[in-house]
């Protein structure tokens, strides 16, 4: 929110410049994410926010425990609430093995933070320190630890605990200058014909 504001505030010629001198579509655009506080939902709230939509139906099912498609999502932050939305508290299922379980042992500690017309732009956990829960995670996936030996002796030896966060910096980019198209904002370009590998 500090950076879009700040942006919105700072820059007023370069998003003039960028949106070719209409700048009422980027501030309608980008207001109600510095104008008000962003909406917190638990993933559950959010499930039960589009079971009880009728006026659309949406191609991926929506039921507790499946994973929210870019459909579900959209439909969150464009149509429902019209603002960014941090969805939290996610079934264990739905995030990596090392996100820390909750009280209930059937939530993680994680979070996804998805913004209208962009979808999401940051999502994190906080990662397990707890050697029993850990192991009996791994466990549970049927993970082979022998694969995975390096990662618990990190976690043996010396873990605190701690959380992490990706943030998509070519999503970031493209809400904060608001063009029509993603590829606009991609550093490398990364299509049919040029993917040289």
């Amino acid at each position: 929110m500090w950076l879009l504001s700040t942006v919105s505030k700072n820059c007023s010629d370069e998003l003039k410049f960028l949106s070719n001198g209409e700048n009422n579509g980027y501030f309608s655009h980008i207001e109600p994410a510095v104008s008000s506080p962003w909406e917190r939902i638990t993933y559950n709230a959010a499930v039960n926010t589009l079971l009880q939509v009728r006026e659309k139906s949406f191609k991926a099912k929506v039921e507790l425990g499946t994973p929210l498609s870019h459909e579900h999502m959209s439909y969150l932050v464009d149509d429902h609430y019209k603002k960014p939305v941090i969805i939290y508290e996610y079934p264990k299922e739905l995030k990596p093995f090392y996100a820390r379980l909750m009280e209930d042992g059937t939530k993680v500690s994680a979070f996804d933070i998805v913004v209208p017309k962009v979808g999401t732009i940051a999502y994190g956990t906080q990662k397990e320190e707890r050697m029993d829960n850990f192991t009996a995670r791994i466990d549970e996936l049927r993970l082979q630890r022998d694969h995975l030996e390096w990662y618990l002796d990190i976690r043996r030896h010396g873990t605190v605990k701690h959380s992490g966060f990706s943030i998509d910096i070519e999503r970031l980019i493209f809400l904060v200058t608001c063009l029509s198209d993603i590829r606009d904002v991609k550093p490398f370009q990364r299509t049919k014909s040029n993917a040289k590998c």
